[in-house]
């Protein structure tokens, strides 16, 4: 059992509201299968010795999901990961640099509904050391908890989104680096 209270006193309403969103996530999830799944040809060994015709390989299996909720004056164009929690404990961009985690479901919301989403590959976001940028922090509301903006132009530009809805990123700048400081 998740003792929740060792991790922050809004873990109930942040994991209710993700909560509330999981058929939505599986569903997204199964819609981009191609991306997240490659199946190839058996080798001659494998067809021969093996009975094997196709194999289907999983680029990773464990998906971190955020729910951010659409405000008046929300931007699109960025993603947060929790970088300080009420008590100071690991969050989760401490999580991420330490390996956890293959890709990452991140959901906008608007009027309780999935407005639109991004998965973005985290081996990528780890490769290019783009945790370890010098990346905007800002305080959540509550004014305990921080969070760090990865804009989606970063992202884009190093080639981390695997799918994403509406064509949400087409609009994004193509190289964020030279353009402006993160």
């Amino acid at each position: 059992m998740i003792d929740k209270k060792k991790y922050c006193a809004s873990f109930d309403t942040n994991w209710n509201n993700q909560i509330n969103y999981y058929d939505d996530y599986i569903k997204i999830i199964k819609q981009n299968l191609p991306t997240l799944v490659v199946i190839e040809i058996a080798t001659d060994y494998e067809d021969k010795y093996e009975c094997t015709d196709l194999t289907i390989k999983i680029n990773g299996g464990n998906i971190a999901l955020r729910v951010r909720e659409i405000k008046e004056g929300l931007r699109y164009d960025d993603v947060t990961i929790r970088s300080q929690s009420e008590n100071k404990g690991k969050t989760e961009i401490h999580k991420l640099k330490e390996g956890y985690g293959d890709w990452y479901l991140y959901v906008w919301t608007l009027d309780n509904k999935i407005d639109s989403w991004v998965i973005y590959d985290l081996h990528k976001v780890r490769q290019f050391k783009i945790l370890e940028m010098n990346l905007t922090e800002k305080p959540n509301t509550d004014g305990k908890t921080k969070f760090k903006i990865i804009p989606l132009a970063v992202l884009k530009y190093y080639n981390c989104i695997a799918a994403t809805s509406q064509n949400r990123i087409d609009h994004i700048i193509p190289n964020p680096i030279a353009n402006e400081p993160l």
